[in-house]
């Protein structure tokens, strides 16, 4: 398995942290319409209350406050006039919203309850009534009572086929709480379903906010494919035109998606978005699209450009009250500091962040993160305990809310921490934690999908771009063949039967060229399937064979036996740089460097990637080192020359000798680990386990 040197940067991958923001600033931008519109709409409509909610929404997304609340008071007084209950539940309740917290939580409901009294008693009325009440409860952070009154609203509306937005809207909280409850299962069911519900009903609004919210909680569960593909269903379904609000939308998550493996795609959507937002005044996502960028920007090392943009997002920021965008904004400077190592500064806007922090932020994984970058600043000054302290404050926080990147990071410093302090036995718990949250988040096949899915989003292609891989060539040829001799084997059998005693000899001469040729053909195929086709070593399969046996004769002879585990340093380097081809160049040639300095007993394979497993038999660890150095060796000094460059290559070994109550999947992992302290040794060097004291 390749390794992912975390610990040199170990800035959590701070993606997830806008996810849930930019979806809770974004929900009230109001489609296409501009303020002039509704007003022209407020004279001529016989029911004004609708228009009166809808400019009060208007000033929320320029974040004209004041404004907001006047226009949200002149919506009850003249959705009470017109008997408009809906609109005025609605007003009354947004009123109510903008100053809940957990502390006054129960005296706005015993507020808002007041005014069910003005409200004509009727079971439709009840079940929108308990929809806002239901927002209120959900908003303070009590999600049993605000589920229960949202699958109230829904049963009822669902017997009654009512599929208003108050059905809709009631299902899209239901799936947050079941996400909230770690439901995620019944989260995704139940989008389903009404999605093709509200396919059915051609209600397009109902089908984009569901595939809309369904993409991003994909997203935060780190399931980029699946969303990518339902921004791509979105864009492409023919009966549905997105808004060019929602449009924005989609091109920032789209962005966000593709930040890490294509910065300039997502910094192109980035931009795209900021445009439309800018022309629609939409204050709350120029706030985000501005962070987005700066991020685009450190990650380049533009870090000029990533201030400056950190600066407009502040100044929005602190213009609205919005301090969980503070919090991030200040978190992300900290981060430009400590790149450059001004460890002061750094701590100083990490804790700027952290006293930003309230319990009414959607989620806790931005405070996980700072405490957890500030316990780096400690662990990088040498005051490993202040950083264990720190690291512990994660533990008061909503572990459910932490997202996988930031533990990953977390057990590596701790790791880290307790390495340094000589504690070898915590300090290879928590790289085994490491190492597990390492295989879930580098799935191979979840990229292959991105990439997919990346050109249909760059070509917009309708058709499937890509098909799937052919199978070798060679070894189809090889099976046709084959099959042409059985074929021709039965043709000689039937030629026999009916020429009889004449042509037997004949038959027999024949008969015995195809079965030697169909032999000589398996035998091909065989070596072909046990044989990486690149570098032409053994394969995984083929040495694990060649390994059960030897430890078999281990056993009998009582002989010592020695894995090496070796993986080229900075390989990702070289594909990028130079590209694919002369990764596999660099492959060929280390092959044959093992090849031309291994002993013919000696075993040696392509283990995946860029990974390699030797194999030495009766040889103990001490002169198996001597092995892994003289290999180490001839690799740094051999002239990798490729196209007129050349190229510095460099490979780190891990080495452990078999015990015989290991199984071939224990001993492996022994050696992985060996391989791994290399790596975070400095690599281009050999690592016996043997010198990790009391690890295992």
């Amino acid at each position: 398995m390749k390794k992912k040197n975390a610990f040199k940067d170990f800035y959590p991958n701070i993606k997830i942290l806008f996810i849930l923001l930019i979806f809770l600033l974004s929900f009230p931008l109001l489609a296409k319409t501009v303020l002039d519109s509704l007003f022209n709409e407020l004279h001529t409509s016989e029911k004004k209350s609708k228009t009166l909610l809808n400019i009060s929404y208007h000033y929320y997304n320029q974040g004209k406050k004041d404004k907001f609340l006047e226009y949200l008071k002149k919506t009850k007084k003249t959705a009470l006039k017109e008997k408009n209950y809906a609109i005025y539940m609605a007003a009354e309740n947004t009123i109510i919203l903008e100053s809940l917290n957990e502390n006054n939580l129960e005296s706005q409901i015993l507020k808002f309850k007041q005014i069910y009294k003005k409200i004509p008693n009727d079971s439709l009325n009840t079940a929108i009534f308990n929809y806002y009440l239901g927002k209120m409860y959900f908003y303070g952070n009590n999600f049993k009572k605000a589920l229960t009154l949202f699958l109230s609203t829904k049963n009822y509306l669902e017997r009654k086929k009512n599929y208003s937005q108050y059905y809709y809207e009631s299902v899209l909280f239901i799936t947050d709480i079941y996400i909230q409850m770690d439901k995620f299962k019944e989260a995704i069911t139940l989008y389903k379903t009404n999605i093709d519900l509200a396919k059915s009903q051609k209600n397009q609004n109902a089908y984009f906010e569901l595939n809309f919210r369904l993409a991003i909680q994909y997203m935060a569960k780190e399931i980029y494919d699946k969303a990518l593909n339902i921004f791509y269903d979105i864009l492409t379904y023919k009966p549905y035109k997105p808004t060019i609000l929602e449009l924005a939308n989609i091109y920032q998550y789209i962005g966000m998606i593709l930040e890490k493996d294509n910065p300039s795609l997502a910094e192109n959507y980035y931009k795209k978005a900021l445009a439309i937002y800018q022309k629609n005044n939409a204050i709350y996502s120029i706030l985000n699209s501005y962070n987005n960028l700066a991020l685009i920007y450190s990650d380049k090392k533009e870090y000029d450009k990533s201030m400056e943009y950190y600066e407009k997002a502040l100044t929005i920021a602190k213009q609205v009250n919005d301090y969980y965008s503070q919090s991030v904004a200040f978190n992300n400077i900290g981060e430009i500091y400590r790149e450059n190592k001004n460890f002061d500064k750094s701590m100083e806007y990490y804790k700027k962040a952290l006293s930003l922090y309230r319990k009414d932020f959607f989620d806790d994984d931005l405070p996980a993160v700072l405490h957890l970058n500030i316990a780096i600043i400690y662990f990088e000054k040498g005051s490993y305990y202040k950083a264990i302290k720190e690291l512990a404050k994660i533990n008061n926080l909503r572990q459910n809310q932490i997202s996988n990147f930031t533990w990953q990071s977390t057990y590596e410093l701790y790791s880290k921490i307790y390495e340094k302090l000589h504690q070898y036995r915590k300090s290879l718990e928590y790289l085994h934690k490491y190492l597990k949250l390492e295989q879930q988040l580098n799935s191979q096949q979840q990229k292959t999908n991105i990439n997919k899915l990346q050109l249909k989003l760059e070509t917009m292609h309708i058709d499937e771009q890509l098909k799937l891989l052919k199978k070798d060539k060679k070894i189809k040829e090889l099976e046709i063949q084959k099959e042409k001799y059985q074929n021709k084997y039965f043709r000689i059998i039937g030629i026999f039967l009916l020429l009889g005693i004449l042509v037997l000899g004949y038959a027999y001469y024949i008969t015995k060229k195809s079965q030697k040729q169909t032999k000589i053909l398996n035998e091909k195929l065989d070596a072909l399937s046990r044989k990486d086709p690149l570098t032409k070593l053994s394969n995984r399969r083929d040495i694990i064979e060649k390994i059960e046996y030897e430890i078999k004769r281990t056993k009998r002879n009582n002989q010592p036996l020695t894995f090496i585990l070796g993986d080229i340093d900075y390989f990702k380097h070289i594909n990028d740089t130079y590209g694919h081809d002369c990764g596999d160049f660099v492959l060929k040639e280390i092959a044959k460097i093992f090849k031309k300095f291994l002993r013919e007993q000696d075993f040696v394979a392509r283990w995946g990637g860029e990974e390699f497993l030797i194999v030495l038999p009766e040889t103990d660890i001490s002169n198996a080192f001597i092995v892994a150095e003289k290999l180490r060796k001839k690799i740094e000094e051999a002239p990798f020359e490729y196209n007129g460059q050349t190229i510095k290559v460099t490979i780190t070994f891990g080495l452990s000798q078999y015990e015989t109550h290991l199984t071939i999947d224990q001993i492996v992992q022994r050696t992985d680990v060996a391989l791994y302290m290399g790596k975070k040794r400095g690599r281009n060097c050999s690592v016996k386990l043997e010198e990790i004291k009391n690890t295992i």
